[in-house]
């Protein structure tokens, strides 16, 4: 706070705010300043300047003096470098509150920070942006005198500095140290994160399990748009729902993720209307630094989205650029649209059938009906087509929902263009329906770019660095998705999956156990278990995690290549009969790893020619994979390896 701010007649400090617009935009500024003065704030613009005085020396001493400087972006104030400097002052040293009049983008340099949109202000005191703008004032201040120890360390670091990237020091980001973080993980205890926060699953008030659809949804979506924000580390959602489906309290949450933040929230639906409440929760201390409710009509349901989201990223005096517009970040402009989509999105994610999958796909197209320019909403169709494809019993129809998948994606990127998930699911479909692995690769790498707050674009992309030869750059982002979602099984097999890759055995069984420990079905863990022991000499102990396995066609191939290793020709038959006659073309590249260790050179060389014709995403496993080892160095292999872009 400035040193010579001065108390008001009940003794609480007066803040001082320091006002920079475009003298272009006064008849619009007006109004805001008058709104802040009104809210008690001590407000400096160039309006107050008498006749004759030095402009540049009054300026520069309200702005030195200044708790917070609340910037006017405009289509004219962003070409001000008068403007851009007060800016650059208020950025560097952390008491910037940007606003937009009119949705314009920030100039380069500023758009790390939230900007409050008040181009839909009406001149209400009481309306949410203006009180969002007030809100961010007082944080400003709080930063440096009014938040306990834990969180003014937090709070006097450089905004804008990108901490996600930097891999070398994760220490200090949160979870773990880079090394417990490629460790079974043990601790019950970790140490708090800076800039860590965690989104429960909001409750259900309603009464109606029918409407479970839309408080985790509401909650999923927060958690996505804070994750947008490289100063926020974001739990995911599994993590976050772990912790909730076991009651955990805040304090228990800030030991088992890290986190300094906790935000809770319930949902309720009554007759056409829908009421939020919602909390940010300091965890360690359980104190509520900031609680909101918000009653509305059903339709406006992504007003009540947008005020959440905003009021907890000024208390945080933090946010998400909104100033890129929604249709880069692939939001919904109908509500309608939105609620069909969490719909959807809701039973994509707990689906284990095509006939469920094909549900959710209805939900999306519904959607996209509704809002034709809904990004999201064709990312997420993209992704349910790929899955549906994955699960076809023809290969015809899986090149139907493929072709379909790579259209929704592409379209998903032409209408958000900084749409992580867009990139990612391309990326995906180009990998593994299209075995295009030069073309995947810029996709991929778009996608960690713009998704470094979501743990599931961290594996995907780790995952497919790790297949293609690139160890570091997957260690570095399966490092970073681990850490945002610790408890999620998934993400613990794909760390094993990128040591396995990189001949790192150990430590990819020890990842394996770990996904386990959080989920004993999880399809392939236990395979991929066996495989690593297998590599380890450890025969007898593969052999028993075969049995363990749930996946049929992986544990065909489990039992056929380790009882092959164990000598037990009957039994390795036996399980190679199972996986031809059972899975037939849908196998063939399982069949030529079995062929490849039995020394069966020709025939597993043209079985992986027939994986080729038949688009076989088994083949994405070919650069890497130890089974083929014995017929790595055949011509026609290298051949093979070359066509698929492994070299």
């Amino acid at each position: 706070m400035a040193a010579d701010s001065f108390n008001d007649e009940t003794g609480s400090p007066i803040l001082k705010v320091f006002f920079s617009y475009s003298r272009t935009d006064r008849a619009r500024a007006e109004p805001i300043i008058r709104a802040l003065e009104q809210a008690g704030l001590d407000v400096w613009w160039d309006g107050m300047l008498a006749g004759g005085a030095k402009y540049i020396d009054k300026t520069q001493s309200a702005l030195q003096d200044a708790d917070a400087v609340v910037v006017l972006w405009s289509e004219t104030s962003v070409q001000s470098h008068w403007v851009q400097d007060e800016a650059m002052h208020g950025r560097d040293n952390k008491c910037l509150v940007p606003i937009s009049l009119d949705q314009t983008e920030p100039p380069l340099g500023f758009r790390q920070f939230q900007v409050i949109d008040l181009s839909r202000w009406d001149g209400s005191k009481d309306e949410p942006s203006i009180q969002n703008v007030i809100r961010s004032v007082e944080a400003s201040a709080a930063r440096v005198d009014d938040v306990p120890d834990l969180l003014q360390e937090r709070f006097t670091h450089q905004l804008s500095r990108r901490r996600l990237l930097l891999f070398g020091a994760v220490g200090g980001l949160g979870v773990a140290s880079a090394t417990a973080l490629w460790a079974p993980w043990k601790s019950k205890s970790t140490k708090i994160a800076e800039g860590s926060i965690a989104v429960l699953p909001f409750e259900n008030d309603s009464r109606d399990p029918d409407q479970d659809y839309l408080s985790t949804g509401i909650a999923n979506e927060l958690r996505n748009t804070l994750a947008r924000n490289s100063g926020l580390r974001v739990m995911a959602r599994s993590s976050s729902e772990n912790v909730k489906q076991r009651q955990l309290t805040p304090d228990a949450i800030a030991r088992e993720l890290g986190v300094a933040f906790v935000v809770e929230g319930a949902v309720q639906v009554i007759e056409g209307r829908i009421d939020v409440v919602s909390s940010l929760i300091e965890s360690v201390t359980g104190h509520t630094l900031w609680s909101g409710s918000f009653s509305q009509p059903i339709d406006e349901l992504l007003e009540v989205q947008r005020t959440i989201t905003e009021a907890i990223s000024a208390e945080l005096a933090l946010g998400v650029s909104t100033a890129q517009g929604q249709a880069q970040i692939g939001a919904a402009t109908n509500a309608a649209a939105f609620d069909s989509y969490l719909r959807g999105w809701t039973i994509y994610r707990n689906s284990t059938a095509a006939e469920t999958d094909l549900l959710a796909l209805e939900r999306f197209d519904n959607a996209i009906a509704l809002d034709p320019g809904f990004a999201a909403a064709h990312a997420a169709r993209s992704a349910t087509l790929t899955v549906l494809g994955n699960t076809s019993e023809s290969r015809e129809r899986a090149n139907l929902y493929y072709d379909q998948a790579m259209e929704a994606a592409r379209r998903a990127i032409e209408l958000g263009p900084d749409l992580d998930e867009a990139h990612s699911v391309l990326a995906l479909a180009l990998f593994e329906t299209q075995l295009n692995i030069a073309e995947a690769r810029p996709a991929y790498e778009r996608s960690l770019e713009l998704g470094l707050g979501s743990a599931i674009i961290q594996a995907r992309y780790a995952e497919y660095a790790a297949l293609t030869g690139r160890a570091a750059d997957a260690r570095r982002a399966i490092e970073l998705a681990a850490m945002l979602d610790p408890l999620n099984p998934t993400i613990h097999r794909s760390v094993g999956n990128v040591h396995y890759a990189a001949g790192r055995y150990d430590q990819a069984l020890q990842a394996y156990e770990r996904a386990l420990e959080l989920s004993d079905g999880l399809s392939d863990a236990h395979a991929w278990s066996a495989f690593a022991h297998l590599e380890l000499g450890q025969a007898d102990l593969a052999l028993r995690a075969c049995h363990e396995e749930s996946h049929g066609l992986v544990k065909a191939t489990c039992l056929a290549i380790v009882h092959q290793k164990l000598g037990n020709d009957q039994q390795s038959q036996a399980a190679m009969t199972e996986l031809i006659e059972t899975y037939g073309d849908n196998g063939l590249y399982q069949q030529a790893q079995v062929m490849a260790q039995r020394g069966d050179t020709e025939l597993a060389i043209t079985t992986l020619k027939a994986a080729l014709e038949k688009g076989d995403a088994g083949l994405t496993y070919l650069g890497t994979d130890p089974f083929l080892d014995p017929i790595r160095s055949h011509p026609d292999f290298i051949v093979l390896q070359n066509t698929l872009g492994f070299t």
